[in-house]
């Protein structure tokens, strides 16, 4: 029960982080994030980001709290001892997804009163994009978000 208070108290203080990347890149944050989650917490993360060039600010923040709100779920809920996270660029679409190795769970018994999931599909939602949770109980949880590019790149 200790063990599992404590992994609790470590979630929320995950999710209580700054809402905004303190100017950092999102690559840069998540990263960072990563770093922290390994050594608090007895999971391995993966991670593979791919994304040349410059993505909006907002976006970004967007995104960073997606992923701040799967972790905080995987810590609390999913008994996860690995999470893999992929930010690519494919053709003109942002996709991340976050894997885990969890417990998963049933959709029908996701309790009504849990922001946790409707909060990122209305994170995506925002910024024109879209949210797929897959989750098979005893095999873990993926999320997907895809988002369209739909402004202006720069080139190198």
């Amino acid at each position: 029960m200790a063990n599992a208070a404590q992994a609790e108290m470590r979630a929320l203080l995950l999710h209580l982080r700054p809402a905004h990347l303190e100017g950092k890149e999102l690559k840069e944050a998540v990263e960072q994030l990563f770093v922290e989650l390994e050594q608090k917490q007895k999971i391995k993360v993966e991670s593979e980001i791919q994304v040349e060039g410059k993505i909006p600010k907002g976006i970004e923040e967007q995104l960073f709290r997606l992923t701040q709100e799967a972790l905080s779920n995987i810590l609390r809920h999913a008994k996860a001892s690995k999470i893999e996270f992929h930010l690519r660029k494919i053709r003109q679409e942002l996709k991340v997804k976050i894997i885990d190795d969890g417990i998963g769970f049933h959709f029908a018994e996701v309790q009504q009163g849990s922001y946790g999931l409707q909060t990122m599909k209305e994170r995506m939602n925002e910024i024109g994009g879209t949210l797929q949770i897959i989750s098979i109980p005893n095999k873990g949880t993926q999320i997907e978000a895809k988002i369209p590019i739909t402004w202006k790149e720069e080139r190198e």
